[in-house]
C-alpha cells in the first residue's frame, strides 16, 4: 500500500474537519451581523467518489449533503432494520443530486475501502479504524 495515498486521505479529512467544511465571510464578522457561510465549490459532477467503513457511512452522506446543499433524513425502511442517513430526494430540483450522492457515497467496509482506494475506484475513504 502506498503511504502517500494514506497520508493524503488523512490530510484531506483533517482539513475538512478543521475548516468545518466551510469558510466564514470575514466582512460579516466585522460588521457584527449574522454569520454567513460560503460553501466549498463542489458540484455533483466533480464530487469525489467516497468509500469507507460502514460505521462512517452516515458521516459520508451528511458531508456530501452539506457540501452539495441537499437536506438529509434518517430512514428506518431498510430490510435489515437498521437506521441510515439518506439524502432527501423529494426536494424540488435536488433529485439528481440526491441520486448521485446515493451512488457516489457507498461504503463497503474498512478493508474493501482501502482496496478501492489503492485500485483508484475510490477518491476518498472515511474509515473508523
Amino acid at each position: 500500500m502506498k503511504a502517500w495515498k494514506i497520508i493524503s486521505v488523512i490530510v484531506v479529512v483533517c482539513v475538512l474537519v478543521i475548516s468545518g467544511w466551510y469558510f466564514l465571510d470575514r466582512e460579516t464578522l466585522e460588521d457584527g451581523e449574522y454569520l454567513t457561510i460560503e460553501y466549498l465549490n463542489f458540484t455533483v459532477e466533480d464530487y469525489p467518489k467516497v468509500d469507507g467503513s460502514t460505521s462512517a457511512h452516515p458521516l459520508g452522506v451528511i458531508i456530501a449533503c452539506e457540501m452539495l446543499n441537499v437536506s438529509y433524513e434518517w430512514d428506518w425502511s431498510w430490510s435489515d432494520g437498521t437506521k441510515r442517513v439518506v439524502p432527501n430526494a423529494s426536494e424540488p430540483g435536488k433529485e439528481y443530486i440526491a441520486e448521485n450522492i446515493t451512488l457516489n457515497v457507498a461504503h463497503h467496509g474498512t478493508h474493501s475501502s482501502y482496496v478501492n482506494l489503492i485500485n483508484n475506484t475510490a477518491d476518498l475513504i472515511l474509515v473508523a479504524r
